[in-house]
């Protein structure tokens, strides 16, 4: 005895039986104990005498004990079970019925229960769970009644199993029911729900489709607002950016031509009158050398004459004398007129270029110099078989500019190419050619000469718009042809160029504001 529990030491027949025997004095505080023989005990304590028979037979001990459902409710007072079982009873799945459903506004459901089994000593404890809702069985109690309150839907199964004052353990009863969804979780609330919310999702959509359109009218709108304002600010903008460029050409070219006259007028002063010193002496020197060049040739004539009269080593060393004198007058007339065409070319540098303008047309301009090649080098022409081509518009196109000074800007550059063609036609035979393209560019006349000659060196091609640079001899030229023709076209306001493959071609290119 360890204070509560008694067990028999016995290891004979029955010695389980008497420990069974005395688990209901467990719960007792046992003060004296007696044994009398094999088959009594006599234990005493503040609860008085109690006397054990071992040899006796106990109704209590020999059944089992049977648990039963003795009631069970609703919301405290919906009787579901009121404790009179039929012929199978509650036991089990209580009779085999369906289980029952309990609608969901069920609030509380209660079980009460018990065994059939009664002692005089200890007590009947009880163990249950409700599966679906308790994850483990509840602690041993006498308990025997269990409520559960605000269950969810769903099926349940009560169970529970008693343990006599003998500690023998019952077999598990149980009871079996559902729970109704709420009406608001059922199929068609949820079908509804789902309805509802994409409903609720399309509106939505629809809602922020409608304001991005509404905002996307008015982007459009703006941007296309700005737009126009941007267009109308480019349109000005380009408008008064071409005035500009214009006023800044105007203001370019009239800058150059200041440029350019004061520098004619500062060369002016300083050699206008020197050339007019120089070329009356130079007149001079030329007629008179030429005068003598005649005296000396006649003066070799009546030599000649008188041969017979003068012995022969004296008319030898006179005839040599005239001759060296006539050869040396004759390059001093040479020269002489060299240097008077040189003079007289800067003085035409020094003229005043600056013409009176008025409306002309270039095109009939063009067609009259045709008309000139072809009577002026008409000899040239059918000797060497030349192509004259001119490209030239039908009807006309009006420049402002000096028509005089154009047609020979025209025929100069003419001349040259068919300078050129003539000395490369000199060194092999070759089908020459000579073409004038006319056409209108924008809001200028462009006009081409392009020849099949001898061409430029591409050394000097930059050069042949200088004063006094010729590709030809110093009799033949004095340089100022091209120079002249880049001031008139200039004061016109218009430009040359020039570009050439050396024994292949070479091209001129005159640029004319139209009007």
């Amino acid at each position: 005895m360890d204070g509560k529990n008694i067990a028999c030491l016995s290891t004979g027949p029955g010695a389980t039986q008497r420990n069974e025997k005395l688990k209901p004095l467990g719960g007792l505080t046992v003060r004296a104990l007696l044994q009398e023989g094999d088959a009594l005990l006599w234990a005493g304590g503040d609860f008085g005498v109690i006397r054990v028979d071992f040899r006796a037979a106990d109704g209590t001990y020999c059944q089992t004990p049977r648990l039963h459902f003795r009631r069970i409710t609703i919301d405290g007072d919906s009787l579901l079970f009121g404790g009179v079982y039929g012929r199978e009873g509650l036991t089990g799945n209580h009779g085999g019925a369906a289980t029952p459903t309990f609608g969901s506004q069920t609030q509380e459901i209660t079980f009460r229960f018990s065994t059939d089994a009664a002692t005089a000593q200890g007590e009947t404890t009880y163990q249950y769970r409700l599966e679906g809702y308790d994850k483990d069985w509840s602690a041993w109690s006498a308990q025997t009644v269990k409520s559960y309150a605000n269950l969810g839907f769903g099926t349940y199964t009560f169970q529970v199993r008693a343990k006599d004052a003998f500690g023998r353990c019952s077999d598990t009863i149980a009871y079996h029911f559902a729970i109704e969804r709420p009406f608001y979780l059922r199929w068609y609330s949820l079908t509804a729900y789902v309805l509802l919310l994409l409903l609720l999702i399309w509106l939505a959509v629809k809602w922020r489709l409608r304001g991005l359109l509404k905002d996307k009218e008015r982007l459009e709108a703006l941007v296309a607002s700005r737009t126009e304002q941007i267009r109308a600010q480019k349109s000005e903008i380009e408008k008064k950016s071409a005035n500009l460029e214009q006023a800044l050409s105007d203001l370019r070219h009239a800058q150059e031509d200041l440029v350019r006259q004061e520098k004619l007028a500062t060369v002016g002063k300083l050699t206008r009158g020197l050339i007019d010193r120089i070329l009356n002496p130079l007149n001079y020197i030329n007629n008179f050398s030429h005068l003598s060049y005649g005296l000396a040739n006649e003066l070799r004539r009546n030599l000649a004459a008188l041969k017979g009269r003068i012995g022969g080593e004296a008319y030898e060393d006179a005839d040599d004398l005239l001759g060296m004198l006539s050869s040396n007058l004759s390059k001093i007339e040479r020269h002489g007129g060299n240097t008077s065409r040189i003079l007289k070319a800067m003085e035409e540098i020094l003229k005043e270029h600056h013409r009176a303008k008025e409306r002309v047309d270039l095109a009939a301009l063009c067609r009259h110099s045709e008309e000139l090649v072809n009577e002026y080098y008409r000899d040239e022409i059918v000797r060497m078989g030349i192509t004259t081509r001119f490209r030239l518009p039908e009807g006309s196109l009006w420049i402002e500019g000096n028509e005089e000074q154009l047609g020979k800007i025209l025929m100069s550059l003419i001349s040259n190419s068919m300078y050129a063609i003539e000395r490369k036609y000199g060194k092999q035979a070759y089908a020459p050619e000579i073409s004038l393209t006319l056409e209108a560019d924008g809001r200028e006349a462009r006009l081409t000469l392009k020849d099949n000659g001898t061409g430029i060196d591409p050394g000097i091609i930059d050069q042949v718009f200088d004063p006094f640079f010729t590709t030809k001899t110093t009799g033949e030229a004095a340089g100022v042809g091209l120079y002249l023709s880049r001031e008139i076209l200039l004061d016109h306001g218009g430009s040359i160029t020039a570009k050439s493959e050396q024994g292949e071609y070479t091209e001129f290119t005159i640029t004319i504001p139209i009007i």
